[in-house]
């Protein structure tokens, strides 16, 4: 066999090697990112419910104070007026 002959075939094989390595390589980095999105889906989808419960509560609580507003106002209104009535008695 010739130098040239030999060069080539060497070439070839460190071709075919570079070759394999690479197919591993994707092989690996698939395998890997199926990992990680398995992995990150059950905190995730845990992530979303909570944000979903706080959501709910929030609105809950935005109920909660609209429905409490007008009885609040009033109740100030009420107790204004009986304190400007009892400085009324007061300085008559």
């Amino acid at each position: 066999m010739s130098a040239a002959n030999a060069a080539a075939v060497s070439f070839a094989a460190i071709e075919a090697h570079i070759r394999e390595i690479r197919r591993d390589l994707k092989s690996s980095t698939k395998e890997l990112r199926q990992e990680m999105k398995s992995g990150i889906g059950g905190p995730r989808a845990e992530m979303k419910s909570d944000i979903g419960r706080l959501r709910e509560e929030m609105n809950d609580l935005r109920a909660d104070i609209k429905s409490m507003q007008r009885p609040m106002l009033y109740g100030f209104f009420t107790l204004g007026g009986l304190i400007l009535a009892f400085a009324g008695v007061q300085i008559a």
